[in-house]
């Protein structure tokens, strides 16, 4: 029946053991950017996510229709509006929330409903001003959020994530010196060159990890034990959240940013020459490196971060100095 079955509600049995159904209803994912992440928007709702709310101020172009998920009738239409009737042929009963417009341009009004409930941010766009944006606001709203992009001729990608008591360091910390590159002019990678193919993978990668973060209690109630009762929320781990718990070690996550290597021949990441030259430079694809990110703060040798001012390393600190404590 389509878009008239009413009724409808997602089928999350062959599922289960990835993920945890009452989490994913309990969800509200903000994703900025409505191409590289439809994708993303997509598979959420198929999972069953209880909330999407998109923020995209583009319309459909022909040259969006070969390396995005939208269609031949989708062009000329806003990108948020194409994307929700998609979502709506897979869900008719998913709560969408569009925003034709930049996430700079939000209302105070309108960014307080979007983000004063959010589980995640996602940001995935062209533009960095957006991509910082986006930080503050994660910040601002103490949201988990990830932030992803590609690299120039889609050689390589990076994914950053930053959750409020567990990362350290934001996503300003972690990139400072490109905050200085586009000071005074926005400077945009060029998207030539990225498939559908290229979108679909990033997002994939960005989707299991956006799923690890949502169903990071599972993973803290699971090695805690015993019964939790009739609580709907608290049920058993899955692989999403034991996936979370493999980056989590004593309360923190340290190594929150890393870069993937989609192309044999990308070689201008100093950490993949170093970790993968023993194996030729042309032959290893398809590799992740995971760094480090350090708040810039004194302490560590840097002045104090602009966005997050230590805010997110005084959290976690704070949080295990209290569990030393108790």
């Amino acid at each position: 029946m389509g878009i008239l079955d009413s009724d409808y509600t997602p089928n999350l049995s062959r599922v289960e053991d990835a993920i945890d159904p009452n989490i994913m209803r309990a969800s509200n994912a903000v994703l900025i950017g409505a191409g590289g992440l439809g994708t993303m928007a997509l598979n959420l709702v198929r999972l069953g996510i209880g909330q999407v709310t998109i923020i995209d101020h583009d319309i459909v172009e022909d040259t969006n229709l070969v390396r995005q998920e939208f269609t031949l009738s989708d062009r000329g239409k806003a990108k948020v509006d194409a994307l929700k009737q998609l979502i709506l042929w897979i869900n008719p009963n998913a709560q969408v929330n569009t925003y034709a417009k930049k996430v700079q341009g939000l209302t105070p009004q309108e960014e307080n409903k979007i983000f004063g409930n959010a589980s995640i941010i996602i940001a995935g766009t062209d533009s960095q001003r957006a991509q910082q944006h986006a930080n503050k606001l994660a910040l601002k709203y103490n949201c988990p959020s990830i932030s992803i992009g590609w690299y120039d001729r889609s050689w390589a990608f990076e994914i950053f994530f930053q959750i409020p008591g567990v990362t350290p360091a934001c996503y300003r910390c972690a990139t400072s010196s490109r905050y200085q590159a586009n000071r005074d002019e926005e400077i945009k990678v060029s998207s030539n060159g990225n498939t559908i193919f290229h979108s679909q993978m990033l997002d994939s990668f960005a989707g299991l990890l956006a799923l690890a973060i949502l169903h990071r209690d599972c993973y803290h109630w699971s090695i805690l034990g015993g019964d939790f009762g009739n609580d709907p929320i608290k049920i058993r781990a899955g692989s999403a959240s034991q996936f979370y718990g493999s980056l989590e070690k004593d309360g923190i996550i340290t190594h929150n940013f890393f870069q993937f290597k989609a192309h044999p021949y990308y070689s201008q990441n100093k950490f993949f020459k170093t970790a993968f030259d023993p194996l030729r430079e042309s032959t290893p694809a398809f590799v992740s490196y995971w760094q480090e990110v350090k708040a810039e703060i004194p302490e560590n040798g840097y002045e104090i971060c602009p966005d997050c001012q230590g805010m997110l390393h005084e959290m976690v600190f704070d949080k295990n100095k209290d569990k030393d404590l108790n």
